[in-house]
């Protein structure tokens, strides 16, 4: 909780900043800045894991955005982190080829320095300090992190140590689980059984024991899938074994984009344009974002609802304002009443040939009046016209706005 300065500095933060860093603590009960670029859509997984091989001499250099503004927001995350009374600690990352290299995010020293740092509750760290002596939570610690460096060799090491440490550990048999399966994370023979193990058995594990940092250990079965699934094409029978499936859940949505266009007849799928839409999302590709979520408005609401809930917080609060709305509309209008309340998408959302003729004789009518020379001119007046005859409703949203 906070009182006083604590508070007063909160409200001179960005309001998004402080919405995503509390997502973070909510899904994983820490803050780092890897997180946020990452949940931010700032990085994508791809060009993090390229800087831990070594490939990027720093990560600042693969990130979207300017340096100086994404250091502005990390500055903020790190200050409201504190206000919020979450203890910061260091924070390194070596290279998974040469474990001896350190990386460095900028050679900023102020900017390097903001993102190799930790943010936890106090009594986390205390109570750490507390079973310190036992040894046994310094050596979980010291499996967690080997586990998310991809080295299993160290974890197996430090494994055999808490066995005779602290042989009654908790944490000890999910640890030697997620240890020994290392070894099977590489193009599985089975890509059925190993996706079905993987997200039954050993995510729940992850999720548990590994913490935010777990997607890296996560990200070696996802690719050794990816291995097995690059030639298979996709099949409703069993939507997730299909790359675009595993690349979604890696995070790589460029990989993702990629593999939905060269599959054939993907836009004639629910599924694959439900995906589709995500990886727009995180590319930062509005249009495409709008044009797959609007056509599966159209023709497959309750797949536009679903997709609503994975969206970001800008458009879920466009769809309830939508929901809100009086005189209340179908939800197969929200295309047409959001471009009644931001006209400018009418210029940068387009549709293939065979799409338009899936457009409702109402938005095509809004599409044309936002691309009108002269909205207020005679062109104007007959597409408003127009409109009050299809849907009196959408009419007085229009003469609202």
């Amino acid at each position: 909780m906070m009182h006083g300065a604590g508070e007063d500095r909160v409200k001179e933060l960005d309001k998004e900043t402080i919405h995503a860093v509390d997502r973070l603590l909510d899904e994983g009960g820490e803050y780092t800045p890897l997180d946020l670029l990452l949940a931010e859509g700032r990085l994508f997984y791809d060009d993090y894991q390229a800087w831990r091989n070594g490939e990027a001499a720093e990560l600042e250099s693969r990130l979207f955005g300017d340096p100086a503004e994404i250091g502005r927001m990390l500055q903020e995350a790190a200050s409201y982190a504190e206000a919020r009374g979450l203890v910061g600690e260091p924070r390194a990352y070596a290279c998974w080829g040469d474990r001896d290299k350190a990386l460095r995010f900028s050679a900023d020293s102020r900017r390097d320095a903001l993102f190799h740092r930790r943010f936890a509750k106090p009594q986390d760290r205390m109570q750490f300090d507390l079973f310190l002596d036992n040894g046994g939570s310094a050596l979980v610690n010291d499996i967690t992190k080997a586990l998310c460096d991809r080295d299993g060799a160290s974890a197996r090491a430090l494994l055999e140590k808490l066995l005779d440490v602290d042989p009654g550990n908790a944490h000890l048999g999910g640890l030697e689980r997620l240890a020994l399966a290392m070894d099977e994370a590489d193009a599985p023979t089975d890509p059925a059984a190993a996706l079905a193990r993987l997200e039954k058995e050993l995510i729940p594990l992850i999720d548990d024991l590994l913490g935010p940092a777990g997607r890296d250990y996560a990200a070696l079965f996802w690719q050794g899938l990816e291995k097995r699934l690059a030639d298979r094409p996709f099949d409703e029978a069993s939507p997730k074994l299909h790359l675009s499936y595993c690349a979604l859940r890696n995070g790589d949505w460029r990989k993702v984009m990629q593999t939905l266009e060269a599959e054939p007849d993907w836009s004639s799928s629910v599924t694959l344009r439900q995906r589709h839409a995500l990886a727009a999302q995180h590319l930062h590709d509005e249009p495409t974002l709008l044009r797959d979520w609007f056509l599966l408005c159209f023709r497959f609401g309750e797949a536009a609802e679903q997709l609503v809930e994975q969206l970001a917080p800008q458009w879920r609060a466009w769809w309830e304002n939508f929901l809100d709305a009086e005189p209340e509309l179908p939800p197969g209008e929200f295309p047409a009443w959001l471009l009644i309340q931001r006209p400018a998408l009418a210029g940068v959302i387009s549709f293939s040939s065979e799409e338009r003729q899936q457009l409702p004789p109402t938005f095509d009518t809004l599409l044309q009046l936002g691309r009108a020379k002269d909205p207020l001119g005679d062109e104007g007046m007959a597409l408003r016209r127009k409109l009050k005859g299809q849907s009196e409703p959408l009419f007085e949203h229009l003469l609202a706005r």
